[in-house]
């Protein structure tokens, strides 16, 4: 005996293109959100660059380490900065500066000297969109300083701000990567600038103070969020795969 399909033939293709539609919005608008290509380790803005991204003002106490060099240091306009982890802090606590989730390099920002926002301009955006924002961030102290710190870091899409959490930590150690932080965003024009400043000082303060307080970032990542008739679109499309492949077993079994 022999079954014809009552699933219409163009189904398939259907939810195919549907889910391949869902795709292409999940795609990363960020240039080298993993700072892996760059000019070299080092103070950026000042002896080196970062694919992709700018400093808002030079030169900014901002620099790009790896976790192999980060307790060992890269030269700066002052000579050599490292940050305090458990190779180096005479037994302190803490543990090893280690690489973020995504992996790779990272960038450290001083949050109460010479800091100041590293950005990345982005166009083809969509006016009225919204987008989310992703990264991971750490907190750490440069090497030969004292006392427990601070920081949080300021995130801006065009004119519109949010900040992390603030954190701090004992003297001497490293904070290890918390979980990844999404904000959301939505585009004013089609051509944006995407920015992280971090801000910071010392343990019992509330305002910057005069220790080196550093901040950690890694992992950019912005995309757009679907728009709730195109979430519904993608469910009807993954119901009628579903559904589909039901028919399909059903059909062979018989």
């Amino acid at each position: 005996m022999i079954y014809r399909s009552i699933v219409p033939k163009g189904l398939a293709a259907l939810t195919l293109s549907l889910a391949i539609s869902g795709t292409s919005q999940a795609n990363n608008l960020i240039t080298n959100g993993g700072f892996e290509t760059s000019g070299g380790y080092g103070q950026v803005g000042y002896n080196t660059s970062v694919t992709g991204w700018s400093m808002e003002n030079s030169p900014s106490y901002t620099f790009l380490y790896n976790s192999t060099n980060a307790a060992t240091g890269v030269t700066g306009q002052f000579g050599t900065t490292a940050l305090w982890d458990s190779s180096n802090n005479g037994g302190a606590g803490g543990g090893p500066i280690t690489a973020s989730p995504d992996g790779g390099n990272f960038i450290a920002q001083d949050g109460d000297f010479q800091h100041s926002a590293i950005t990345q301009s982005l166009t083809g955006l969509v006016a009225g969109q919204t987008y989310a924002v992703s990264f991971y961030w750490a907190i750490a102290q440069q090497e030969g300083f004292n006392y427990g710190t601070w920081d949080y870091w300021k995130v801006g899409l065009g004119d519109e701000y949010q900040v992390t959490e603030t954190k701090t930590i004992p003297q001497h150690v490293f904070s290890g990567w918390f979980d990844k932080v999404t904000m959301y965003f939505t585009a004013k024009s089609t051509s944006e600038v995407l920015s992280f400043e971090a801000f910071g000082g010392y343990d019992g303060q509330t305002s910057p103070g005069s220790v080196p307080p550093f901040a950690l970032l890694d992992g950019v990542s912005m995309e757009a969020v679907p728009e709730p008739a195109s979430m519904a679109l993608m469910g009807i499309g993954l119901a009628g795969a579903t559904l589909f492949a039901r028919l399909r077993r059903r059909m062979r079994t018989a």
